[in-house]
């Protein structure tokens, strides 16, 4: 169908074909979006709002309250924060020709949906793993700051990361969203979890206390990319975590350098719960996918050599509580 200008405007799918359509990316994004499994998980707000309610609830006064025979005490008040987190719209689409063997509704979505749900989760999964490497809290291996490091990871730096969240009355998390709604909850194992590029996947194993994935005791993994624990941290791999090319200092035994000369300085959230919120991607109305399908010439392609198909998503990542989530900064080995 065109519009009187001769511009197509078919790329408009009918909401329900939308949504469906949009559902056959997800598995694919899933694959690279294990932060959001420890999230705390918000819908799309109604009425197209751009703005997340994340709501946080204040510990109580810990001072002892006497009683007085008869005497009722005054209530303790519960202060419950808000945090809010501005929403905003992604997307890519991409173009194929008339070449492409068929071109019917379906199998264009057979097709390109591997490519594109791989990118969309790769996309938002990059600005979940910023968000969470941006908070205030740091524990670096050696030095005060990230231009000092030039040391791996190590079971001390671990330790200061736990000692923070615990000194700051830090849930460990005791339950995962489900990967396929994320609305769902499942008990885990009650740990911090910890997030991680691969490089760093040697040192982590050579830590001291390491218990690879294979020989807990009880409970499943939070996701196929978590490798084991230390000292009752989750270690999940996961490559879209900050790495700050020569961001250290020089001097590093066998270290990554990305010129050779200053440290690359890897960034490793360790989270406790409600640490941090994202949309629910799975929601009606976060996604959509639009398709304008080969066949109808226009203005722009004449001889109706072109069709595109592509999504568009509605999304956010906050920390919702700066003491419950400690970054670590560690060089990482060069093997």
């Amino acid at each position: 169908m065109a519009n009187e200008q001769g511009v197509s405007t078919s790329a408009y799918i009918r909401p329900e074909y939308s949504y469906y359509s949009f559902s056959q990316l997800l598995p694919f994004a899933r694959q690279y979006m294990n932060i959001a499994l420890v999230a705390q998980v918000k819908p799309l707000p109604k009425n197209a709002s751009t703005v997340a309610h994340f709501t946080r609830v204040e510990r109580l006064e810990t001072d002892p309250i006497e009683l007085t025979e008869g005497v009722t005490p005054n209530a303790t008040k519960v202060v419950v924060n808000t945090i809010e987190a501005t929403i905003k719209q992604y997307g890519r689409f991409i173009e194929y020709t008339d070449k492409v063997e068929d071109t019917s509704f379906l199998s264009v979505i057979k097709a390109f949906a591997p490519v594109l749900g791989e990118n969309m989760g790769a996309v938002l999964e990059s600005i979940n793993a910023t968000e969470l490497c941006s908070g205030t809290s740091v524990v670096f291996t050696n030095g005060t700051q990230r231009s000092a490091v030039n040391t791996v990871l190590s079971a001390n730096a671990i330790k200061k990361a736990i000692r923070i969240l615990e000194g700051n009355f830090a849930k460990k998390i005791t339950k995962q969203n489900n990967p396929a709604n994320l609305y769902d909850t499942s008990a885990i194992r009650a740990s911090y979890v910890a997030f991680a590029h691969s490089d760093m996947r040697a040192d982590i194993e050579a830590i001291s206390g390491f218990v690879p994935v294979e020989k807990y005791a009880s409970g499943k993994p939070i996701s196929p990319d978590e490798i084991g624990s230390i000292n009752g941290v989750r270690f999940v791999m996961n490559n879209f975590v900050t790495k700050v090319a020569d961001g250290g200092a020089s001097g590093g035994t066998n270290v990554i350098s990305t010129t050779g000369t200053n440290a690359d300085v890897y960034c490793v959230p360790v989270v406790a719960e409600d640490a941090f919120g994202v949309i629910n991607l799975t929601g009606y109305g976060a996604g959509k996918m639009l398709y304008v399908p080969v066949g109808e010439a226009t203005k722009s392609d004449p001889l109706a050599q072109r069709g595109s198909i592509g999504y568009k998503v509605w999304h956010t990542a906050k920390i919702l509580n700066e003491n419950f989530v400690v970054r670590i900064e560690a060089a990482c080995s060069g093997l």
